[in-house]
C-alpha cells in the first residue's frame, strides 16, 4: 500500500472535518415529527404510496439510527453523499479507489445511487495504471416496512466507462440484482444484509454475493430520551461490524468463496457530517487483498 497516499487522503478527511464542524452546528436539522409516518403504510405492499414524498428522517420508527455501513446497499432510502477511498494490498499488486457516491431518495418508495470511482494500481512488475473505473447507477424500491423491518429491492447497472485494456474496467455492461434488509433490534443496534448475483452481460460470467453488517450506535454526549426525528446528533458515534462473501458460478473459480470481515466506526460531526474508518481482512479460503483500510467522509442532506 501506498502509505503516503493514505496519509495525505487521512490528512484531508480531518481538515474537511474540522471545517464542517465550524461552518454546520446542526441547527437546521428538518425535524419532522411523527406525522410523516403516520402518512406511510405500515407492512408489505406493492400499490400505493409511490409517489408521496419522502419523509425526511434519519431514524425509524422506534427512533433508531438509520446507519450506513460500508460494503452493502441499505434497505432504507436516503439522501447522503460519499466521498470514499479504499487502500487494498494483495499478492501481486496494491490498489487504491477513490468513489464519488450520491444516494438521493425520489419519493418515499423510490431511490436512485449514483457512483464514480477513480481507480490507481500499483503492480510490483509492470507500469502503473490509474483513471475512471467503471461507473455504476442503482434504482432502489421500498418494498416493505414495519416498525422493525424494512425491505427493498435494489438493480445495480454497471457501465463500462473504465479502460479494460489497462484493467481499470469489466470492458462490458453489468447487472447486479439484488435484495436488502434492515432490522431494528433495540437499543441502538441495528443489522443489515444483502443478497444478489453479478452478472456481466457480454462475457455471461455470474456470481452470488451476500452482504451482512451489525451497527451499535450510542451519544458520546446527551441523552437518548432526548432525540427526536431529525438529523443525527453531533457527537453520535456508530461501531460497524461486517461480513461479505462472493461465490463465483462459472470461470476457473467456480465453486471457489471468498470471504472478508471489516471493523470500523464513524463519528457525527454535527447534523450533516459524518467520517469514518474501517479496517478489512480475508477470512479463510482464497483471498483477493491482504487487507484494506476504507476511510469516509460522507454529508447528510
Amino acid at each position: 500500500m501506498k502509505h503516503s497516499k493514505l496519509f495525505l487522503f487521512a490528512a484531508c478527511i480531518l481538515v474537511s472535518a474540522a471545517y464542517c464542524g465550524r461552518a454546520d452546528d446542526g441547527s437546521h436539522s428538518h425535524a419532522v415529527g411523527t406525522e410523516g409516518y403516520a402518512q406511510a403504510p405500515l407492512g408489505f405492499s406493492l400499490s400505493g404510496g409511490w409517489l408521496d414524498p419522502w419523509p425526511h428522517r434519519h431514524f425509524s420508527r422506534r427512533n433508531t439510527p438509520f446507519i450506513h455501513t460500508f460494503s452493502l446497499e441499505p434497505a432504507f432510502l436516503d439522501r447522503d453523499f460519499f466521498l470514499d477511498a479504499r487502500f487494498a494490498r494483495g499478492e501481486d499488486e496494491d490498489e487504491m479507489e477513490v468513489e464519488a457516491e450520491l444516494e438521493w431518495a425520489l419519493t418515499r418508495r423510490i431511490g436512485m445511487v449514483f457512483e464514480v470511482p477513480y481507480i490507481s494500481l500499483g503492480p510490483d512488475a509492470g507500469e502503473s495504471q490509474s483513471g475512471i473505473g467503471d461507473m455504476a447507477i442503482a434504482p432502489r424500491f421500498l418494498l416493505a416496512e414495519t416498525e422493525r423491518v424494512i425491505l427493498s429491492a435494489n438493480l445495480e447497472i454497471g457501465l463500462p466507462s473504465g479502460d479494460s485494456s489497462r484493467d481499470l474496467g469489466s470492458g462490458e455492461l453489468g447487472l447486479a440484482p439484488s435484495a436488502s434488509a434492515w432490522v431494528d433490534l433495540g437499543n441502538w443496534f441495528s443489522v443489515g444484509a444483502q443478497l444478489g448475483t453479478e452478472h456481466g452481460l457480454e462475457s455471461g460470467s455470474a456470481e452470488f454475493f451476500y452482504n451482512v453488517g451489525l451497527g451499535y450506535s450510542f451519544l458520546t454526549r446527551g441523552s437518548k430520551d432526548s432525540i427526536e426525528l431529525r438529523h443525527f446528533p453531533s457527537g453520535m458515534s456508530n461501531l460497524i461490524i461486517e461480513l461479505t462473501g462472493r461465490t463465483p458460478f462459472d470461470g476457473p473459480e467456480r465453486g471457489s468463496h471468498s470471504l472478508e470481515a471489516l471493523f470500523g466506526a464513524s463519528y457525527n460531526i454535527n447534523g450533516r457530517w459524518e467520517m469514518r474508518g474501517g479496517y478489512q481482512v480475508p477470512v479463510g479460503g482464497p483471498q483477493e487483498i491482504d487487507d484494506a483500510v476504507v476511510l469516509s467522509l460522507i454529508y447528510h442532506f
